[in-house]
């Protein structure tokens, strides 16, 4: 009977955590976004203007890896540039991980195979009684790998010099991405209706530390 109640107990607890986790997620302006649910991505899809270099870059939602509110993270970017469409035609996994140390992320594999990879940025944030470490990196993937992807989701690891990460994009989300990305190219009026009546969702430079470790769930 006491095992019983403690299964209960755990189920209810886990639940409560979920809950809250959206809450607070929404407290904070942070869209949780379904990546199997392509209308719910391509409704997430934004536009991001730089009037300086002249450029828009097509932003997919963040979406929480494993569910947690500062854990991993990955969102798909592509560039229009009107000006030079030789630049055209780019798009780049952005992957940001958070670990207790650096670990220097640094090269991206998937199915045995090395992906083009960036390193972007290492950052300590959260440092109270002691630190963490957010490394960020971005996977290039070319548009005919990036067509194949949106009928077999992508999985890949990111290898460091002390740890890895590994990730699944479901193909739901890549096909919604690259879907807005080529409606925008082409003019169409639904990508850029969409584009205008998103807010961002940039994760907040803070979060406190005791909502951190919260549990996401739409």
């Amino acid at each position: 009977m006491i095992s019983y109640v403690v299964r209960v107990l755990g189920i209810v607890v886990v639940v409560l955590q979920a809950g809250c986790g959206a809450q607070i997620a929404a407290l904070h302006g942070i869209p949780v976004v379904n990546p199997a649910d392509s209308e719910a991505v391509f409704a997430g899809t934004r536009l991001v203007t730089d009037s300086h270099e002249g450029s828009i870059t097509v932003m997919g939602p963040t979406i929480f890896h494993d569910h947690d509110l500062l854990k991993n993270t990955y969102t798909i970017r592509a560039w229009v540039n009107p000006s030079k469409p030789e630049l055209n035609n780019r798009f780049q996994v952005l992957v940001r991980a958070f670990f207790p140390k650096r670990v220097y992320l640094k090269q991206a594999f998937s199915e045995g195979e090395p992906l083009g990879t960036n390193v972007i940025d290492r950052e300590r944030v959260d440092c109270g009684p002691d630190c963490a470490v957010v490394e960020t990196v971005g996977i290039d993937i070319r548009a005919d790998d990036m067509a194949h992807y949106a009928d077999s989701g992508l999985s890949f690891e990111v290898v460091g010099r002390r740890d890895k990460v590994v990730m699944t994009i479901p193909s739901t989300y890549i096909e919604a991405v690259l879907r807005f990305y080529k409606q925008y190219q082409r003019g169409g009026p639904s990508a850029r209706v969409a584009a205008s009546r998103r807010p961002s969702d940039a994760i907040p430079a803070h979060i406190p530390r005791q909502v951190s470790r919260s549990l996401l769930a739409p």
